[in-house]
């Protein structure tokens, strides 16, 4: 006859031989302690008139999250940001360059809309050298 046990905390159910019974067993998917009942008190368990509200029923405890019993060993994450994302963002800050330089030029020879050009390559630039610092940061 074996002895159906339950784990507090992740709710995992566990079939162990009688021999078993009075012992504490650890869970092995979350590693928390559980103990085993005696045979005679699981066949004796009386539950009498118990009737679960049924719209609410009845609360579970929450589940707690064991600490390092992961089985997924996950990769380090590199601290080093990627050679594209930097690549990416100087290409942005020589592009908002080149549109300044332009509308400069553009200026220079008397075309008014050039200051437009002045304020986009102003912006293009600044988002990219914030990205680059906030890359370099990480």
């Amino acid at each position: 006859m074996a002895i159906d046990v339950q784990c507090p905390d992740c709710r995992k159910q566990y079939r162990v031989k009688d021999k078993r019974a009075g012992t504490t067993l650890d869970c092995k998917q979350c590693g928390a302690t559980m103990s085993v009942p005696n045979a005679e008190m699981q066949d004796n368990e009386d539950w009498g008139d118990y009737d679960p509200d049924p719209i609410s029923g009845p609360s579970l405890p929450k589940r707690r999250k064991a600490k390092g019993t992961s089985k997924k060993k996950s990769k380090p994450q590199s601290t080093k940001p990627s050679v594209g994302k930097r690549l990416f963002a100087i290409i942005g800050m020589a592009l908002g360059g080149l549109i300044v330089a332009g509308s400069i030029y553009a200026m220079v020879q008397g075309k008014p809309r050039a200051v437009r050009g002045i304020f986009t390559g102003c912006v293009i630039f600044g988002v990219s050298l914030n990205w680059f610092r906030g890359i370099a940061n990480d």
